[in-house]
Parts: C-alpha cells; structure tokens; sequence
C-alpha cells in the first residue's frame, strides 16, 4: 500500500508544509524522470518561483506534461505561455461549452523507474494554492516495485490518462495559434491588467484577526532581473504570431518588501533598484515636477496626483496600533535625481514611531479608492522576521554600517 500524508488545510497559511516546496523538492529529486500534472486554474507566479528547478529539470532530459483548465477565466496568458515555452506537451481542458461544468481538478504526478508520488487536493497552480491558502489534500508516496504500490499507482495514473484528447473531448493540445484564439476570445486572465475589486473585508481597515499568515515566496532575484525576449501576446496582434514564443513575459509585482529607515522630517528612501527592476509599480517615470520652496532651488520629478494609501503600524508583538495608522493618506513620492532615489515623506511625528530597519510591505490596494496598502513592522515580531526572510536583494550601505535589503512578492 502506498505511504498516505495528509495535508491539513492549516499547514500552508502557517507555513508547515507547502505544496510548493514540495513540488520544488520532487524536481530536485534523482529519483524521478516525468512530471505530469492537471489544474483546475493557474498563474505564472508558481512557476516563476520554480523556474530554476524546471529548467534544471530540463536540462537533465526529464519531462514535464500539464492539462489546464481556462473555464471562468481561471488561468492566466502568462502561465499558458510560460508552459508552452517550456514543457514538453500541454493541454487545455474546457469544460464550459455546457454551461453546467467546471475543469476543476488539482492532481500532481512525478514518477520515475522504482518511486511515485502524486499530490491530490484543492490546491490549484497558484501562489494562493500553492503557499497561503487554506487548501486540503492527500500525499501518496509508491514504491513501483511492490505490487500493491503499482496497482494504486496506476489507478491514481488513470485520472491523468482519462483526461487527455484521446480520453476527453473537451481537452486538446495546445499550440501557439490555439492559445492565440484563446486570447482573441477572451478566454483567459492576462495578469499585467489590474482590476481592483472590493474584497470582503471592510475596505480600508486593517484586519484585527490574531491569525498571523506566513507570506509566501519571494521571487527569485533571477526572474526579476531577466528581461522578456519577445513582447507580450495581445489579441490585436494573434494574426501575427502564431511561431513558439522565445521567452515567457516577466511580470510585474504586486508587493515590495522592504527595509525603511525614516528621516526626522518624515522622509524614507525607497530605492532606485526597485524601481529600475518595476518601475510600473511606482508609475515611473513621474509626470510632473516639485514646486521649491525657493525659486531658485532644483525642481524634482514627482508623481501627481500623489498616490492615496492606507497606513498601518506593527507593534514589536505584532499587533496593529490605530493610533498611528492612517487611512486614505495623500503620499508624497519623489524621484530625486541627484541621488537616483526615490522618496516618500509621511508626517514627522510618525515617521519618528517607526524604529530604523523596520519593514515596509508596499502592495497594490484592491479598493477602488486607494493605490497602496502600506503596512510596516516593527523589529521584534514574527511578521517582521517573516517579510525579513523574503528580502533576497542587500541594497548599496551608502556608508550606513547596517545595509538594508528588499525583495518582492
């Protein structure tokens, strides 16, 4: 009989056990030669993050096949074509010609000549489902020469078999021209478009929950640094394109971290790095200019209109204090040229309650009256250690005996 591990839905958020790293750990692993997986939805922000054990993979001549799901727009443009530009063979389910049906498996297969593993649950190919959400499933570990093992093996192989094109109707192998069509159609997410949505949560205020989410992976400095070989698909240009792209889209981040340290007029440095490797994350360059106080003094480029944010401050125990937070805040941001960096300046007097080297998570806001959820952590609380093991990046010391560091999610 196979070894059964139980996921329990608590172990992702709290950081236990991740089916990311587990995929990482079974792609690193001699003991296997072929990758096959089924998802309901996915994003590139996984395979971004696992990209080096891929193409590590790759290159010692091992196989990865996958079947996508694209019903309600679940999958991204960039995952499709990250996969098509990398894995052997991929497939796309679509399910919802009917109306009444939903692609909606989660099953990951690695198996080699004597050992199998499959991972079956609810985690899509997501960085939600892969690191924070709460997801369920089981881990069924084969030994391929014990004859139980290969019986139940097989059996779990048969729910990947049944749903190739031979097996399923809805599914077909996907090629550039076909994964044009899909873009033209309008069938899949394309993630450097961003919607805001309003979340369930009260808008604007932080959560009061005591339950602490661990944050999930940075991306690695690799990915962020590479620059895409060929421009992004779009529908206007389908007619066009219908070769193996050469590259897969680098996207954007979301969320910076970052180590702040605060002057006592209210201004922190970001960093130019960040902005150099995301500047559409800052909507850089700046279309207009500071006013001087003196005529006669240097004008700078600024961001207008200033960018609205919500201000929210960690104690050292990881609890939020009101009293500091700021909410619906007109943030000033400035590229300062002479110093290539850019600033932002929030009031002295909380500037001053915010200890050196604390840690700024900088992210796109989901409510439609705000740009940035701003949340610093104090030194001393878990969350801070946490986003602290997430910055992969030291920034230059500027002299400082203490250089700060960054990273993005």
């Amino acid at each position: 009989m196979p070894k059964i591990t139980f996921l329990k839905p608590i172990d992702q958020p709290l950081g236990h056990l991740r089916l990311l790293s587990e995929l990482a750990n079974c792609l690193n692993s001699p003991q296997y030669s072929q990758f096959k997986f089924a998802v309901g939805f996915a994003k590139v922000g996984p395979l971004a993050r696992l990209n080096e054990y891929i193409q590590k993979w790759k290159n010692g001549n091992n196989k990865i096949e996958g079947i996508f799901g694209i019903d309600q727009q679940g999958t991204s443009i960039q995952a499709l074509q990250y996969a098509l530009l990398t894995f052997n063979k991929v497939y796309v389910t679509h399910a919802t010609s009917s109306r009444q049906s939903t692609f909606h498996p989660k099953l990951y297969i690695f198996y080699g000549e004597e050992y199998a593993v499959g991972y079956y649950g609810s985690h899509n190919l997501t960085v939600g489902g892969t690191e924070t959400n709460f997801e369920g499933g089981v881990k069924l570990e084969f030994n391929l020469s014990v004859q139980a093992d290969k019986k139940s093996f097989d059996e779990l192989f048969e729910c990947w078999t049944s749903l190739l094109p031979e097996n399923c109707s809805a599914t077909e192998l996907l090629t550039q021209t076909i994964l044009d069509a899909y873009i033209h159609d309008n069938l899949l997410l394309d993630e450097q478009i961003r919607v805001p949505r309003r979340t369930g949560k009260q808008v604007g205020k932080a959560t009061t929950s005591t339950f602490k989410v661990k944050p999930p992976s940075s991306l690695p400095k690799s990915i962020i640094e590479r620059k895409p070989a060929v421009p992004p698909v779009r529908a206007e240009q389908t007619k066009s394109r219908s070769a193996k792209p050469k590259s897969f889209e680098v996207l954007p981040s979301e969320t910076l971290v970052i180590q702040i340290v605060p002057h006592h007029n209210g201004e922190i440095f970001l960093s130019k790095i960040a902005v150099n490797q995301n500047p559409d994350f800052f909507e850089f360059p700046f279309k207009g200019q500071t006013i001087p106080k003196i005529s006669l003094n240097k004008s700078y480029p600024q961001r207008i209109p200033d960018p609205i944010v919500n201000i929210n401050i960690f104690d050292t125990d990881g609890k939020l204090m009101p009293e500091l937070s700021k909410q619906y805040y007109p943030l000033n941001m400035v590229f300062y040229e002479a110093k290539s960096e850019i600033r932002i300046t929030v009031n002295p007097e909380l500037a001053r309650e915010i200890p050196s080297h604390s840690i700024l998570l900088m992210s796109r806001s989901e409510d439609f009256a705000c740009d940035y959820e701003m949340d610093i952590y104090r030194p001393g609380s878990e969350q801070f250690n946490n986003y602290l093991d997430i910055c992969n990046i030291t920034l230059p010391s500027g002299g400082a005996p203490k250089p700060r560091k960054m990273g993005w999610l």
